[in-house]
């Protein structure tokens, strides 16, 4: 099929890239652990876990952020973005959301990159992907690339995410990958999964951590502990509906006392 005959042909020619000219593993400055206040409530966990990935303290440098929708996913995927400007380390976010074609994410990660990519960009479509592992495996310093709305990707940008990008990060010491959405990869299947650390992003159910978090964000006396517990009872921890109740009842009690 014309399908097929294109994903034999950038296959070959990313095959010969890698072969022809395979450069040395480069050795990676990974920046170190930093101290950083996020505005989260609770995903201590998660948050370190990424914080060890992107300090190059864990072998492991894919993150699955699996959570339904209105779990927070969003707001997460921020704080690590922030955090990753903070430590100065490249990055770029590619949104599958919409179902964009391959070859729009792949220009979209080019500009986002441009200014560490030495290789210019090919004036052929199928040169793209090579292209862009070339340039990734020959990184001194760290680049994190955010994947999301992973479960609206096209079938197209699965297979080389999941078949030929993926499999060939071992070539690439300095990237870190975070794929996040309703759905990731079922990556037990793959080689690559010895280098995945997956989470799934529950609700937010104890009421401690978001009265923790009001207190961070809002400092507002008037927001006591039972509001906390009957918010969170009422929403059973859904980080959407609780954050955004939180925030209209801390406007009313404001109000209140004004």
């Amino acid at each position: 099929t014309p399908n097929g005959y294109r994903e034999l042909l950038g296959w070959l020619k990313t095959s010969a890239v890698s072969t022809v000219a395979e450069p040395p593993p480069a050795t990676i400055q990974w920046p170190p652990l930093m101290s950083y206040e996020y505005t989260l409530a609770d995903r201590k966990q998660e948050f370190s876990r990424f914080a060890e990935i992107l300090a190059g303290r864990s072998e492991r440098r894919i993150l699955l952020l699996a959570g339904s929708s209105n779990c927070g996913k969003t707001v997460f995927l921020r704080e690590l973005l922030a955090y990753a400007g903070r430590a100065g380390i490249p990055k770029s976010l590619i949104d599958f959301k919409g179902c964009p074609s391959l070859n729009v994410l792949l220009d979209l990660m080019r500009s986002d990159l441009s200014d560490i990519l030495r290789t210019p960009s090919s004036t052929g479509a199928l040169a793209q992907p090579s292209e862009l592992m070339l340039d990734f495996q020959q990184l001194t310093h760290p680049v994190l690339l955010v994947f999301d709305t992973y479960e609206q990707s096209s079938a197209d940008a699965q297979r080389w995410l999941e078949s030929q990008f993926l499999p060939r990060l071992d070539r690439s010491p300095g990237l870190v990958i975070v794929i996040a959405g309703q759905t990731t990869p079922a990556h037990k299947k793959y080689v690559w999964s010895r280098l995945v650390d997956s989470c799934e992003l529950r609700a937010i159910d104890k009421s401690d951590d978001w009265l923790e978090y009001s207190r961070r964000r809002w400092n507002c006396p008037a927001l006591n502990s039972e509001h906390i517990k009957t918010l969170t009872m009422a929403t059973r921890g859904d980080p959407g509906q609780l954050s955004t109740l939180l925030e209209a009842m801390v406007e009313g009690l404001q109000a209140e006392s004004a």
